[in-house]
């Protein structure tokens, strides 16, 4: 079985990089996530058929490690990683583009509509959601997030899908046939 490259799917904000390495189901005690300021290297068995997966990027500019975390959720691998030194990257890797690399457009913001944040952070990346990370070592929890909670929901408690019309026609109005179509032409 060879092994498989993994999407990373990214998106920052000027203080951090959200980070997700798409592989479903990781076993978790196969996992290596392995982090430095400089780089990431990600080795592990996940998805359907359970295939090896490993990807491995340099950033492209440092990360402090103590105030990065890192979870493993049913779908990814989520890292929310601080920058160093606070500003926009133009992309994520150092050097080029890697064709794995994608922009996690779910989650993207354009420098100038930061702003718009109100301080908090995409849905994927509350890491509260993820419990007790010192399973990951030598990563203590990210500072200023105590008390962020998305609730039940998501976020999306006031959501109403009392506005969403049926897929179906009414009962009364019945589709013509196509027989009947003809008969009218």
């Amino acid at each position: 079985m060879s092994i498989k490259t993994p999407d990373l799917l990214w998106a920052q904000r000027a203080p951090h990089v959200f980070l997700k390495v798409n592989v479903p189901n990781v076993d978790q005690s196969s996992a290596v996530i392995d982090l430095t300021e400089t780089s990431l290297h990600f080795h592990g068995k996940g998805g359907i058929d359970n295939s090896e997966y490993d990807a491995t990027i340099e950033f492209f500019a440092p990360i402090d490690l103590e105030k990065s975390t890192k979870a493993i959720s049913a779908r990814f691998v989520v890292l929310m990683l601080v920058k160093k030194e606070e500003a926009w990257w133009a992309r994520l890797c150092k050097e080029g583009k890697p064709r794995n690399v994608k922009v996690d457009w779910d989650n993207w913001k354009d420098e100038d509509d930061e702003d718009d944040d109100n301080g908090q952070y995409p849905n994927d990346f509350d890491m509260s959601q993820y419990g007790d990370m010192s399973q990951f070592g030598g990563m203590g929890g990210m500072g200023g997030m105590d008390g962020m909670n998305f609730g039940e929901d998501g976020g999306f408690g006031d959501m109403d899908n009392a506005d969403i019309p049926d897929l179906e026609a009414p009962e009364d109005e019945e589709e013509p046939t196509n027989q009947e179509e003809k008969k009218e032409e």
